[in-house]
């Protein structure tokens, strides 16, 4: 990305300008030198909107350019040359949401809606209330609580990567939680509102392998490009329902006289119990 920086002479740091500069990201030393705005990399020649090497002549001391101060300053719109990798952002931990990948427009699911663990993760379309295994929920995890584990409700395991890996072309799968660093995911939201969802352990990114637009596309993990505008396999629209992934318990109330199984009841003082066919245990009230 590149930086926008102008200097000030109010305050001998950067701030936002109404010019739109083009500077590489690179160190910069911003600061009001006679009248001179001085950086650490390359002029901005407004005219031809690019940046540029200038002169040896306008080079400051200890190496640093020098740009002349405008006095009028008019908008300009340069465009850094990499694709959007989006900001690390939080996702609703309490509802459940689907993946639908920007490419195929196909929810991402769990192949055959299978049980097993070690079975791909697979697209599919959107099904509604018909099936769950398009349905996720993102579990905080880590003392940044921005690194989740994700997982199906239909199956209750999580996305991972076959073996842990941290190649390309890995596959994407579901398994139980054990604790290992593929499970865990970062989502970086984009400027189109999408999302890349990048694994911590290997830094790749979700994807539909070939932007696959059937079910039988492989998702696995894959690099982000650097130049142009990224490949919208790896990205991914979050819909988040309504629906809490786990709904809260029933306020409920009785003697508790006609218990059948685990059972919890709330007396008149606001004390829960958690009945049992031999054994009672009593929760005080909040």
């Amino acid at each position: 990305m590149y930086l926008i920086r102008l200097c000030s002479k109010r305050f001998l740091g950067c701030r936002m300008p109404a010019l739109q500069a083009c500077f590489a990201a690179s160190p910069i030393n911003c600061a009001e030198v006679k009248g001179l705005y001085v950086f650490r990399t390359n002029v901005f020649d407004s005219a031809a909107c690019r940046c540029r090497s200038p002169p040896v002549s306008n080079r400051g001391p200890g190496g640093v350019w020098r740009l002349k101060r405008e006095r009028r300053v008019r908008r300009l719109a340069c465009q850094p040359s990499g694709p959007d990798n989006g900001t690390l952002t939080s996702v609703s931990d309490t509802y459940s949401f689907t993946l639908t990948n920007a490419s195929s427009s196909l929810v991402l699911g769990i192949a055959g809606q299978s049980q097993t663990a070690g079975t791909a993760l697979a697209q599919e379309a959107n099904a509604g209330a018909a099936t769950t295994d398009d349905q996720w929920h993102a579990m905080p995890m880590g003392s940044s609580q921005l690194q989740y584990n994700v997982e199906n409700l239909l199956t209750h395991q999580v996305m991972g990567i076959a073996n842990a890996s941290t190649a390309a072309g890995a596959l994407a799968l579901q398994w139980a939680d054990n604790g290992t660093n593929d499970h865990l995911w970062e989502f970086y939201l984009l400027k189109d509102g999408n999302y890349l969802i990048q694994n911590a352990n290997s830094s790749l990114y979700l994807e539909d392998s070939g932007s696959g637009t059937t079910s039988s596309a492989v998702i696995d993990q894959g690099a982000r490009a650097t130049t142009g505008t990224g490949c919208s396999c790896q990205e991914w629209t979050l819909a988040v329902s309504m629906t809490p992934a786990y709904a809260a318990p029933r306020v409920v109330t009785g003697t508790g006289i006609y218990v059948h199984d685990p059972y919890m009841l709330k007396d008149p003082n606001g004390t829960y119990w958690l009945m049992g066919p031999t054994r009672r245990w009593r929760t005080p009230p909040t």
